[in-house]
């Protein structure tokens, strides 16, 4: 017989939920304060130092063996599209032999999520607790998990994206090409504290659930591995796109340089011999000593100019010459 409790405390952030079935407890509680958990703490006779570490500022995925309890401190990614970046969502956990104690906050919901579905849908919440609670726990990561392929999935997708316009497009993509970096960074981060707390999880789960169970969570520590293997092509890649977009864009400016300062040597001519026919002294076919008139009244415009243009002439053969052209 499924008996369902629920309890809210009169802070209106606070929610506290629990649900029994077949003699399988799961209490989940939702943005908890310091006396919040000292409450529940002292309920469940639960260590004060894990509380502690639940809000400590230097959190670190984790995993702590008792002797009624395993605490499990997790952390997983999650993706804020109004913001556009991934945050981390924390997770305390209790295990114990007949109950499951987790506490959660921010901005993802994933985990009261859960609880309602299996408070909503008999099926699946007999599908939950049908073996343990160390059962529940494993479902409960597992779901959580599919997440992280979600994302990595995701990241995978704007990897082939940018990948397009690094090689096709002429505009440079670095600010792109940086907002996926840091994307990647973020999920490389939280995942690989994951993966070593569900290998610790695996090995030590077996005194509360039994041999059986304990291949449930090999699978989720196999599944994270995958994950992380996955991420660390995602890096690898990125970075070479970084690195291409940087040589793209450095080959396309040397490109306009060149021809700026192919411009600008070819000019040099007529700048010079412009230059003293701008000065206000005597100069052949100039004002002061009179123009030349023998191609008529032209005629030092076109000496002036045939004078600019041959020399960018021969310049222009130099170049081809020594195959700067």
């Amino acid at each position: 017989m499924n008996e369902l409790l629920e309890n809210k405390t009169e802070k209106s952030d606070l929610s506290v939920k629990t649900l029994v079935h077949d003699g399988i407890t799961w209490i989940d509680v939702e943005n908890p304060s310091w006396q919040d958990l000292k409450k529940i703490a002292t309920e469940h006779h639960l260590h004060d130092l894990q509380i502690k570490e639940y809000f400590s500022k230097q959190q670190m995925s984790q995993v702590e063996i008792e002797n009624e309890y395993i605490f499990s401190l997790l952390h997983f990614p999650t993706y804020q599209p109004e913001k556009a970046k991934i945050e981390t969502n924390q997770a305390g956990i209790f295990l114990g032999k007949s109950h499951l104690i987790t506490i959660h906050s921010g901005p993802d919901r994933k985990m009261r999520e859960l609880f309602d579905q299996c408070e909503q849908d008999s099926e699946k919440r007999a599908g939950y607790f049908h073996q343990s609670s160390a059962y529940l726990l494993y479902k409960i990561i597992s779901e959580l998990l599919s997440e992280v392929h979600a994302i990595t999935s995701t990241i995978n997708q704007e990897l082939d994206a940018i990948e397009d316009n690094v090689f096709d497009n002429e505009a440079s993509d670095a600010y792109q090409i940086e907002l996926l970096r840091r994307k990647i960074l973020r999920v490389r981060r939280i995942v690989a504290a994951l993966k070593e707390v569900l290998s610790d999880l695996s090995g030590n789960v077996g005194a509360f659930a039994g041999e059986n169970t304990t291949r449930y969570y090999a699978s989720n520590a196999k599944s994270v591995k995958k994950l992380w293997v996955s991420l660390e092509e995602a890096q690898e890649t990125i970075e070479i796109y970084k690195d291409a977009d940087f040589t793209t864009s450095t080959e396309r400016t040397n490109e306009i340089l060149a021809i700026l300062t192919i411009i600008f040597t070819f000019g040099i001519p007529a700048t010079v011999i412009g230059t003293f026919y701008g000065m206000n002294i005597p100069l052949p076919g100039g004002n002061e000593t009179g123009a030349w008139t023998f191609f008529g009244q032209y005629t030092t415009l076109i000496i002036v100019g045939v004078a600019s243009t041959l020399p960018a002439i021969a310049l222009f053969w130099f170049f081809k010459k020594r195959k700067w052209l």
